[in-house]
């Protein structure tokens, strides 16, 4: 809390409260406003809720006290995503939270309730009341607080709702009317006037009553009502201020104090400048955010701080607003709804035709939706806004509230239902289809890929495996000593602490169509290490400026791939695994891995922090926009000085450079390259990468995908060919890929089933990736295409 009199002074009533109640205050530091904003936020978001409810419920003004603790309570057993998904109760007492006294009534509920000693149950004994709340203090588990018609609070454990059929009833309605009307007059406020607090209304300064009549909330009065504001006499002469041409981008800084909303959900603010040792600010601004280096101390919402540099927290805001800078709210849940006197009633719900026929009106009139955000505030969203962004979400919560039935919710939400269902079928037939990549089957294990090969008439999955496993062996050393039997009973001191896991191999194609095996680890039945287990990889736009840059400046570039990559890394966990038949003479003892094995969570981070200890020890240090593009200074055969880059693709290298062949050399001694080659590439992520010689006669680097596409028309031979099938070929001419005149969006031609959508699907796949291998000349037509995947 902040360090107001009223709440510090040790004679205050607040003060000796909290010492009565053992309560240990804490206090926020002075003009640190960003310590109390937490707080602040949950208070506000408290007194919102409470006035909802109340509002809906039509709880008497009086009875604010007991529906605002109730709120609290169920507040507190909200999980949060900034306390990792558990909830505050969780956190600071560290018990698992009981929510079973909570969910058999909401507040205000009409119930009954037995006074009796020994209550019978019957029907003669019973009384009404409204519920009010958990009594925590009074009586044992599952005692509640009940309002009566006199305006007093009891506490009753033998409590029952009011059911529908009894409200129907005549007796019992009229039962309940006169209770509603006795309680009604017993609180109301007239009752209660006080001359001294004649102006005090509930929530600061907030009419209740004036409340249930408006359609907007009222002003939120955190923001004060501008009394306070000093008038323009009240400040000094201003100073001349310099023209803005003539200020620093580092003068003001315009980041501090922003609000941003991180990948992960959870809410940051810009609290200040990062600054090196010697206090000097680390980085330079500059113009384009994606060329500032600036470094800035983030604040989470649990008080824990973070460094990030200026162009992410840039990225974030932009995420966080549209084209015209309004900000944009992620959607996590529905909470409550609400409709006024506009709202179109179910008996006037339906247009009849001359027919007879009944259609139902299309409207969303007179219906707001209470929606949380993912950064925990709440707003009441008009109905037909919600519709257009959330429509699922919205039509799932229409029928779990039975509102479905209204005209608002009528009209649209079966029909959205069923297409809801008829995409997650086919999403569901279509999971376990995915047998092929780039048009080639994919064996699931060892056997079938044999089988295939003597299908195909070929070894290439057979050569793979044999070269994988061969490489492979360097991973793991068996233990003679124990069986898997005798470690998994504990009967081996040495293997205490162990884990086990299975090993299997995994196929793969890759983009230049050729095959590829990978004996890996299941790596999801361990434990996460302690460690960091992130690895990047360099992006796609690095490795085309790395190219441009090549081409500017007359420098070479040679790339080589380091074999079996991880492999070179140390294991950093303690598992073992029983050997299977591809481990040949080893099959059923205890493998214990001492390597980086593929599919263990720590193998990506052990490899890449082992290779950029290598590159450091080197001389290279990476850059802050791509940490996996690295540079180095050097000097050139002309007596200048440059930048040498190498860029890092998991267990690909590209260096470029005046002399790219002493970095070769270098990395050749420390690792194994694979078939102990280097050289200019020759291909990049399924392309043909060539040096040409502009018309000027500068040297000039290419990107063809002329390869590739040969490769892909081979495929779909094949595609075709299982079905009985044949690729027409011939002269003729053709005037684009699509026939004249043809019409994606006017095809009504039927709907494919899941393994021609799956065909689709890959074929789509094919051709947008030769577009980004350079065949532009199909984008539009392949773009109008991938419009219909889901559901060709």
């Amino acid at each position: 809390m902040d360090r107001a009199p009223e709440l510090v002074g040790k004679g205050t009533d607040f003060y000796k409260l909290a010492r009565k109640r053992h309560i240990d205050l804490t206090y926020a530091e002075p003009e640190r406003k960003n310590q109390i904003a937490p707080v602040d936020t949950e208070m506000r978001e408290l007194q919102k809720r409470t006035r909802s409810k109340m509002i809906r419920k039509n709880v008497p003004s009086r009875m604010w006290d007991y529906a605002l603790v109730h709120t609290a309570e169920i507040m507190q057993f909200i999980p949060r995503r900034g306390l990792r998904g558990r909830t505050g109760y969780e956190e600071v007492t560290g018990k698992t939270p009981d929510v079973s006294e909570y969910l058999d009534f909401d507040f205000w509920d009409l119930v009954w309730y037995w006074d009796s000693p020994h209550p019978s149950i019957n029907q003669d004994d019973r009384k009404l009341g409204r519920w009010a709340g958990v009594s925590h203090r009074v009586g044992s588990n599952m005692c509640y607080w009940i309002a009566l018609d006199n305006g007093h609070i009891i506490a009753e454990s033998t409590v029952q709702h009011v059911t529908r059929d009894e409200m129907n009833d005549p007796d019992i309605k009229a039962r309940i009317e006169t209770f509603d009307r006795r309680m009604q007059e017993r609180m109301d406020d007239t009752n209660f006037d006080n001359p001294e607090l004649v102006n005090f209304h509930l929530g600061d300064e907030i009419n209740l009553l004036d409340e249930r009549i408006r359609d907007r909330w009222p002003h939120d009065t955190a923001y004060g009502d501008g009394s306070n504001t000093p008038s323009d006499s009240d400040y000094d002469e201003p100073r001349e201020r310099p023209e803005e041409d003539d200020i620093e981008l580092d003068t003001y800084d315009k980041l501090i104090g922003s609000q941003i909303l991180l990948d992960d959900g959870l809410k940051a603010t810009v609290t200040r400048r990062m600054t090196n040792l010697d206090g000097s600010p680390i980085g330079r601004a500059h113009a384009n955010p994606l060329l500032d280096t600036r470094q800035y101390e983030v604040q989470l919402e649990d008080g824990t701080t973070d460094a990030y540099f200026a162009n992410i927290i840039a990225e974030n805001l932009f995420n966080q607003c549209d084209s015209e800078g309004r900000e944009l709210l992620s959607f996590k849940e529905i909470c409550d709804h609400r409709k006024n006197n506009r709202a179109i009633s179910i008996e006037n719900g339906y247009t009849i035709s001359k027919n007879g026929n009944k259609t139902p009106k299309r409207t969303t009139v007179g219906w707001d939706i209470l929606v949380e955000w993912r950064d925990g505030s709440t707003d009441w969203v008009a109905l037909k806004d919600l519709k257009d962004t959330n429509p699922i979400e919205l039509a799932e919560y229409a029928v779990a509230n039975k509102i479905s039935e209204e005209p608002a919710f009528k009209w649209w939400v079966p029909f959205c239902l069923q297409k809801r269902n008829r995409i997650i079928n086919k999403a569901k037939s279509k999971y376990w289809r995915t047998t092929h990549k780039y048009g080639i089957k994919v064996p699931k294990n060892a056997e079938e890929a044999l089988r295939i090969d003597r299908i195909n008439g070929n070894d290439f999955w057979e050569k793979a495996i044999k070269k994988e496993m061969s490489k492979v062996r360097v991973a793991y050393k068996p233990n003679d000593a124990h069986t898997p039997e005798e470690v998994r009973k504990g009967l081996a001191p040495e293997m205490i602490g162990y884990q086990e896991i299975s090993c299997h191999l995994v196929f793969d194609v890759k983009m230049d169509f050729t095959r590829k095996a990978r004996f890996v680890a299941n790596g999801s039945t361990t434990e996460a290490p302690a460690s960091i287990t992130y690895s990047s990889v360099v992006s796609r736009d690095s490795v085309r400026l790395a190219f441009l840059i090549a081409a500017l400046n007359d420098l070479d570039i040679m790339s080589c791939d380091i074999g079996n990559a991880y492999l070179n890394a140390p294991c950093r966990e303690k598992i073992w695994f029983k050997a299977g038949i591809e481990c040949g003479e080893d099959k059923g003892k205890v493998m214990i891995i001492t390597r980086a094995l593929y599919g263990l969570k720590s193998s990506g981070a052990a490899w890449r922090s082992m290779f950029a200890d290598s590159l450091r020890k080197m001389g290279w240090v990476p850059t802050r926009v791509d940490p996996d593009v690295y540079r180095r200074r050097n000097i050139n055969a002309n007596g200048e000085a440059y930048y040498e880059l190498l860029l890092v693709y998991v267990d690909d290298c590209m260096v470029v450079s005046h002399n790219p062949d002493l970095t070769m050399k270098a990395i050749g001694e420390i690792y194994e390259l694979k078939d102990d080659k280097y050289g200019p590439p020759e291909a990049y992520l399924g392309a043909v990468i060539e040096k040409f010689t502009l018309p000027d006669g500068k040297q000039a680097w290419s990107m063809r995908a002329d390869k590739y596409c040969k490769a892909a028309v081979e495929t779909v031979k094949d595609l075709l060919a299982e079905d009985g099938r044949e690729l027409k070929s011939g002269k003729r001419n053709h005037k684009g890929p699509l026939p004249p005149g043809y019409k994606p969006e006017l095809d009504v031609t039927p709907e494919l089933d899941a393994d021609k959508t799956q065909r689709f699907q890959q074929l789509i796949g094919i051709l947008r990736w030769a577009v980004e291998l350079g065949r532009v000349d199909i984008l539009t037509e392949v773009a109008l295409l991938s419009q219909y995947q889901a559901n060709p």
